[in-house]
């Protein structure tokens, strides 16, 4: 039987259900109209791109966040967590672990994402630069060292990706992809979750060598909260 949430997030329903829905519920008819109106403003200027990204983020969050996302107490924005670190003449680097919030070059918080933070990832990044100063480094396609080598990205206890040559992250030449960015099928990391990029590189390192790794997708934060 179809209910009130089917006219927002359910598949298309008949008018004859729909003049069922009115008469059992008016209520929440009403309300699911008034929830509809509001999502349609607040989604005016959006691309296509990042409606679709959303609706797929909203399937992979627990149902206290959608129901959250439904009554308007949380939102859908673009989020991204990211490490930066310098990796210098090494053949091996660890990203996020036990790595603490530094503005610009770091948003985790010992290792972990923020809390309050439900959060779907997208894509990938890895970029490299070469600079004596972190914060001064100029970041782009990971150089010629950086792509001879593997990943292993883990968020808490599941391998997202596992012995990924960093060739893949090799965007030089390509106009129509960001920089250094894989694609991943939507994966859900609830607040609170350790993350930890494992580099294992076939030679050292260029000197000065910097490395920084983003992990991109939709976050669920609180409605009157704004946050990157």
């Amino acid at each position: 039987m179809a209910t009130a949430n089917d006219i927002l997030y359910g598949p298309s329903i008949s008018d004859d259900e729909l003049e069922g829905l009115i008469r059992r519920e008016p209520g929440a008819v009403k309300t699911a109209l008034k929830t509809a109106r509001k999502s349609v403003a607040n989604n005016a200027g959006k691309s296509a791109e990042r409606l679709r990204a959303e609706n797929l983020a909203m399937k992979f969050m627990p149902k206290e966040v959608q129901d959250a996302l439904r009554n308007g107490t949380m939102t859908l924005v673009p989020y991204q967590f990211f490490d930066t670190q310098v990796v210098g003449v090494a053949s091996a680097a660890t990203l996020f672990k036990n790595q603490n919030i530094a503005t610009g070059l770091c948003n985790v918080n010992n290792g972990k994402t923020l809390a309050g933070i439900p959060f779907v990832m997208f894509g990938l990044k890895v970029l490299s630069g070469v600079s004596a100063t972190l914060s001064a480094t100029d970041f782009g396609s990971p150089s010629a060292g950086v792509r001879m080598g593997e990943l292993r990205f883990m968020a808490g206890t599941v391998t997202v990706l596992d012995k990924l040559p960093t060739e893949a992250f090799n965007s030089t030449g390509d106009n129509n992809r960001e920089q250094g960015l894989i694609k991943v099928d939507g994966i859900y990391i609830p607040e609170q979750t350790s993350l930890e990029a494992q580099f294992n590189f076939a030679a050292a390192l260029a000197a000065n060598t910097n490395i920084k790794v983003i992990a991109q997708g939709i976050a669920a934060v609180a409605a009157n909260v704004t946050r990157g």
